[in-house]
């Protein structure tokens, strides 16, 4: 599903036939960048702009060009980045992040197929990165829009700050939490901090029995996690927030009570 408005949306999949319906996981994606942004910069006179053309492109709309060497660059924070275009035709292209050449792309496609992700780039470290896509063969190099991946920050990820020795890490427990590990303590007043880039952010650790934490943006008390579960679950979204300035924040989760604070990951949100 694409094109839906940014903000909270609840998804509903119901089973209607077959003998299995079989559910690995939920990608979440984030708004994407469409061709015409002027965060993207195109060399000069390489490119036109089509547009109203009515084949299911992002806004309608594509920039192409046919001369080898034409190129874009994009400046963005997250850990990942999707090239979206319609595959039609030939097309060859070299993907480069931070002025290294990490992919070379080759689609040969009959027929016209819109949004179609042409190029991925994932794991990379979080932060700001640039992107720079160079035509390199074929008739025509498309671009529809730009996706980046927002990062989900493990518990034992660049960026998480703890205080002091009141943390624990606790891993292989084979328990479903997000690779494979938490960080953890008892102690009422511990706490975590983390800086990023974007809209928002969650806090990501299982629950089980009593856990309570406040949760701090820029120093503000925003919310409070509250918690009484009697069975492990991992992977919960602890607490959510939503609708902050684009831009850099510092988030900060203390603990007030209950028996554990467990953190898995954070995941930023980028829209």
């Amino acid at each position: 599903m694409v094109g839906l408005t940014p903000g909270d949306h609840t998804v509903k999949v119901v089973k209607t036939g077959g003998q299995y319906l079989q559910l690995d996981a939920i990608e979440v994606t984030t708004p994407r960048t469409n061709n015409s942004h002027p965060a993207i910069a195109y060399t000069t006179s390489q490119w036109t702009t089509s547009g109203n053309r009515a084949a299911g492109d992002v806004q309608d709309d594509v920039k192409y060009a046919t001369a080898n060497g034409a190129a874009l660059d994009y400046t963005f924070t997250g850990t990942g980045i999707d090239l979206i275009g319609p595959a039609e035709g030939t097309t060859s292209v070299s993907i480069y992040i931070d002025n290294v050449l990490v992919s070379s792309v080759n689609c040969t496609d009959a027929g016209y197929i819109q949004q179609v992700a042409l190029a991925s780039v994932t794991n990379l470290p979080p932060g700001q990165h640039v992107l720079k896509v160079v035509k390199t063969g074929g008739q025509y190099l498309q671009i529809d829009a730009l996706q980046v991946r927002a990062p989900r920050i493990n518990n034992e990820g660049g960026g998480l700050v703890y205080s002091s020795y009141q943390w624990s890490t606790s891993g292989n427990r084979n328990a479903g939490d997000f690779q494979n590990d938490v960080t953890y303590t008892t102690a009422t007043g511990a706490y975590v901090q983390f800086t990023f880039t974007g809209t928002g952010a969650d806090v990501i650790g299982p629950v089980q029995d009593v856990t309570t934490a406040d949760i701090f943006i820029d120093g503000a008390l925003v919310a409070t996690i509250d918690r009484n579960d009697p069975e492990y679950t991992a992977q919960v979204a602890l607490a959510s927030v939503r609708g902050l300035a684009p831009g850099t924040h510092v988030l900060k989760v203390v603990k007030t009570g209950g028996t554990y604070l467990q953190i898995d990951a954070v995941q930023v949100r980028l829209g």
